[in-house]
């Protein structure tokens, strides 16, 4: 049986190339759905905790740095912000957030500053085609 709370570290998880931080999710917490929606690329995902139950929303309820947000917000972090990403999914997380977490809780946890001399940090990607393939010109 999957645990009632899952913890998604983003420096576990490795150097990750994800636009939106629901893709942070994907294959990383039991129990846990991330569906693409539309289909469209850059749409929002659709984030399910609890399965498909009676309620006519199943949107969880989404909390940055301890502050209730909505869907929006959560899809507008930088995922390179996000220090952990924790899934509340039993009911009991209504003991804490009331009917609003019915649907289970996402609580996200981003990067704090830090005294002290500033540090900049610099991330990149890059790539190359190989011989045979195809180019886009």
């Amino acid at each position: 049986m999957a645990s009632a709370v899952s913890v998604v570290s983003v420096r576990e998880a490795g150097a990750t190339t994800a636009a939106m931080p629901s893709a942070l999710l994907i294959g990383k917490a039991a129990g846990v759905q991330v569906v693409q929606s539309n289909g469209n690329p850059g749409a929002d995902a659709q984030i399910i905790i609890r399965g498909t139950g009676s309620f006519k929303s199943i949107e969880p309820l989404y909390v940055i740095d301890g502050i209730q947000a909505g869907k929006g917000l959560f899809n507008t972090l930088s995922t390179q912000d996000i220090e952990n990403i924790t899934i509340l999914k039993d009911a009991s997380s209504t003991a804490i957030y009331g009917s609003a977490a019915a649907n289970g809780v996402v609580i996200v946890t981003t990067r704090k500053g830090r005294s002290g001399a500033p540090r900049i940090t610099f991330t990149s990607q890059w790539g190359w085609l190989s011989h045979g393939a195809p180019s886009m010109c």
